[in-house]
């Protein structure tokens, strides 16, 4: 499991990173109220992302249903959201969008709070 999640960081890092930097967008939004357009950008990219990333040589999908893509990318959107006051701030701090990644990742498929932050490695620390 542990293999399945770094592998699946890696690749979503990648795919979204060059997403997020090759992508331009104008707007005026505010931390924690971005455009429908910027929040469906974000989302529609990252999902083409997710489908191109999560197939598996057996022909299985990391993200195994639309459910966990979907509850992936409210929770990814929603931290963007709540940390950048735009889309194109969001695209210019890839350490802070490969955390957010991280994040909802193990969020989503080790079935956490996606409201925490923290990661299962930090969760045990601080047990």
């Amino acid at each position: 499991m542990t293999l399945r999640i770094s592998l699946l960081q890696s690749s979503v890092l990648i795919i979204f990173s060059t997403l997020l930097i090759s992508c331009e967008a104008t707007s005026s939004s505010q931390k924690g109220k971005w455009s429908a357009e910027e929040k469906e950008k974000t989302r529609s990219e990252m999902e083409l992302g997710l489908n191109t990333i999560g197939k598996q040589k057996d022909g299985s999908n990391l993200f195994e249903s639309k459910e966990i893509q979907d509850k992936f990318l409210d929770c990814y959107v929603s931290k963007l959201e709540q940390t950048y006051s735009s889309y194109d701030e969001s695209n210019k701090d890839l350490k802070g969008i490969e955390k957010i990644s991280e994040e909802c990742t193990y969020a989503v498929l080790l079935g956490t709070d996606s409201t925490n932050t923290a990661t299962p490695e930090e969760n045990t620390k601080e047990q």
